[in-house]
């Protein structure tokens, strides 16, 4: 699976791109570098009190360019678990963040978004067993029981992040879990393909739940049996294809525990056209911004 991942982020690194979020890719006519000889307007100076790092989220890798700006010209690519360091910040004049960044032989530019890149680091799940690659916390491990892999803190914190892979939605049971209520539904774009995010909250007394999980070859009832009875739930389910669907749920206490969930889910990759091993590889998504 990872192999697959680093294959296609090779192919796709030479890709410009438009704005966050809009992709391009090479021959298109999108996101083409200024006519030689045409200078780039100077880079605002960068912020002094930005610091620390940023991994890459996104499986596609992440452009690096040579200004602030999605005009700038395409320096480098950064590979998804790569950490850059980031010597400053600033704001272009649409209002979109950037950072200033320095790899192992690149310094450049790279967008603010944060659903590309983050401030921690983090360790890399990759496996043909699961059909599933993604990046977590490196204070974080996981467990694999039958379909089911968990990811929660090595020593502190009960949250849990639990993905399972069924051959469709109805394998997989109701949505949510005994004891919580849905609250809200939010369209989002998990790896080019689009499905529903469900928050879920907690409602009178849960039903206790073990504290670990069974080894089973069928699916874990809705991927988080082994979850204490926290405030919150969030669930993703995300159609691979027609025989594969990844359910992906996190429950948690706080608002502040939501970015570890949402750090998981944008760098998730699997094997379908829409998100990489596509044929031809015009099918996919190019590297972000």
């Amino acid at each position: 699976m990872m192999r697959s991942v680093e294959r296609f982020v090779a192919m796709m690194a030479v890709g410009a791109l438009a704005a966050c979020g809009s992709i391009g890719l090479p021959g298109t006519g999108v996101a083409t570098n200024p006519p030689p000889g045409t200078p780039h307007a100077a880079a605002p100076a960068p912020n002094p009190l930005a610091s620390g790092i940023r991994t890459v989220l996104t499986p596609l890798g992440l452009n690096v360019r040579d200004s602030p700006s999605t005009s700038g010209s395409v320096v480098g690519n950064a590979a998804q678990a790569t950490v850059l360091t980031v010597l400053g910040m600033t704001t272009d004049s649409g209002g979109g963040q950037w950072y200033k960044v320095q790899g192992t032989s690149t310094v450049g530019w790279i967008s603010g978004d944060p659903s590309l890149s983050s401030p921690n680091r983090f360790l890399v799940f990759p496996t043909d067993q699961h059909d599933f690659s993604a990046l977590y916390l490196d204070t974080w491990t996981f467990a694999e029981q039958g379909n089911v892999v968990f990811f929660r803190p090595q020593t502190a914190g009960t949250q849990t992040i639990a993905v399972t892979l069924a051959a469709s939605d109805a394998a997989l049971g109701p949505a949510g879990r005994p004891g919580y209520q849905v609250t809200t539904f939010d369209t989002t774009e998990v790896c080019g393909v689009t499905t529903t995010l469900r928050h879920f909250d907690r409602i009178g007394s849960s039903p206790p739940a073990t504290a670990t999980p069974v080894a089973s070859a069928a699916p874990v009832p809705n991927g988080i049996d082994m979850a204490p009875a926290l405030a919150h739930l969030e669930e993703i389910r995300i159609p691979v294809d027609a025989t594969h669907t990844l359910s992906v749920d996190f429950v948690y206490d706080g608002d502040a525990q939501v970015a570890d969930f949402t750090d998981f889910v944008n760098s998730l990759a699997f094997p379908a056209p829409q998100c990489i091993g596509a044929t031809p590889p015009a099918a996919a998504s190019a590297p972000p911004t």
